[in-house]
């Protein structure tokens, strides 16, 4: 069943594991890029395989026998259509590159969490977490590699004091059961961590936790 969602908060990390959970988001998000690349070679190699005069194009390799099976078995974070796209170049086929999956630089401050989130850590110690709107996309982002690293991450910080926040969100089935009454539907906390995500929870008596 379909639910349209959102979660979006910032949190305030301790100092000491500030560059850790950057790291470990950034080495985390390489490895799915790196994944990735050996997905896009692997099918460039069955395409390959066929015969020039029977090869699919980027629309027909999702029926081809030599290359559906392969395609409709990727998990879901691997994201076919781009896998496909990079074995192809106007409508020709061409070997996936390195350039066609880019990893991000040691330096980097904002890091994609699948189709739908991000991780700013742009502005040390805070963190703004984001998950825009879409169908179950607060599930797909943390079942994404990343937000399951992500989740790791935050799961062995020992939060000291001033440290922590909230995320919130909402979805289309609460929006639409607090309709016709005063405050309904509004924003609910998802996820609580630290003490400042203790404190804050106070201010969002109003709000229901799931």
């Amino acid at each position: 069943m379909s639910c349209r969602e959102y979660e979006n908060g910032f949190l305030k990390l301790p100092t000491a594991v500030f560059s850790m959970v950057r790291r470990e988001l950034i080495e985390a998000y390489n490895e799915f890029v790196e994944q990735r690349f050996r997905l896009g070679l692997q099918l460039y190699s069955l395409l390959e395989k066929i015969p020039a005069k029977n090869r699919p194009g980027p629309r027909e390799a999702w029926f081809h026998p030599e290359t559906s099976s392969f395609l409709r078995r990727l998990p879901s974070w691997a994201d076919g259509e781009d896998l496909v796209s990079s074995c192809f170049s106007h409508n020709r086929l061409r070997k996936p590159t390195r350039k066609d999956f880019p990893l991000l630089k040691s330096t980097a401050t904002v890091i994609p969490v699948g189709p739908f989130g991000s991780a700013d850590l742009s502005k040390k110690p805070l963190l703004w977490w984001s998950v825009s709107e879409n169908n179950h996309a607060r599930e797909a982002t943390w079942d994404h590699p990343v937000g399951l690293k992500f989740y790791q991450s935050l799961a062995k910080i020992s939060w000291c004091r001033g440290s922590g926040g909230v995320f919130t969100g909402n979805d289309e089935y609460h929006q639409d059961e607090g309709r016709g009454s005063v405050g309904g539907g509004g924003e609910y906390v998802t996820k609580v961590f630290g003490p400042a995500g203790e404190s804050e929870m106070s201010r969002f008596a109003g709000l229901r936790r799931r």
